[in-house]
């Protein structure tokens, strides 16, 4: 393949996908600021420079989820390692801050991040509200094996069990005469949970 060296500069302004976004309840805003270069060749590409992200906000209508005041700065090497310097989120009345390194053009795709939350409520809807402080940290390859260790201290948190469900869907695999036979589904990636979650205080479950 051909080779490049080019550079990456400018903002993007987050908004612009909600039109797309708001169809599924979502809506996301914020600046993103680029500042990189690209050299190497296609089939081994380098990437350097940073991504900042400010005055960021992601809401989920349907999950409950609200993220606010999301800023965060990430980082590329040449060696294809993308680092999260910094990137922190409040999820009222708390913090959410993550950091760590993910390798996006290395083989497997290692991943080292750690996750640490204190009165954060990132999850607020009709069915589920959690107020919880952790420290957990991802490590493995994204596409074969993940490991999810740490610890989650629920401070309160409120369940709500419906009355009903919403009732479910069978999808039937139809083979027509003729056409390929469809690929073989990709391996699936292993994601090992060691959480130790502590929940000494309030945890009300109400419904039926």
């Amino acid at each position: 393949g051909g080779t490049a060296d080019l550079k990456l500069a400018g903002s993007l302004d987050l908004a612009l996908a909600n039109p797309i976004l708001e169809a599924k309840g979502r809506h996301v805003g914020g600046t993103v600021a680029i500042n990189t270069t690209v050299k190497g060749t296609t089939a081994d590409p380098q990437i350097a420079g940073t991504v900042d992200l400010a005055n960021g906000n992601v809401r989920d209508y349907t999950q409950g989820v609200s993220l606010t005041d999301i800023t965060g700065r990430l980082s590329g090497d040449q060696g294809g390692v993308l680092k999260i310097e910094k990137l922190t989120a409040k999820a009222a009345p708390g913090n959410i801050n993550i950091q760590g390194t993910v390798g996006v053009l290395q083989p497997k795709i290692p991943v080292d991040i750690s996750i640490t939350a204190k009165d954060a409520q990132p999850v607020a809807s009709n069915i589920v509200t959690a107020n919880l402080d952790a420290d957990i940290t991802v490590k493995g390859t994204a596409k074969e094996q993940m490991d999810v260790n740490g610890k989650v201290h629920l401070n309160r948190a409120n369940i709500s069990i419906p009355g009903g469900m919403p009732p479910e869907v069978a999808v039937l695999n139809v083979e027509r005469d003729g056409a390929k036979p469809a690929a073989p589904p990709e391996k699936p990636v292993v994601i090992n949970l060691h959480l130790d979650i502590d929940a000494p205080n309030r945890i009300l479950i109400s419904g039926r």
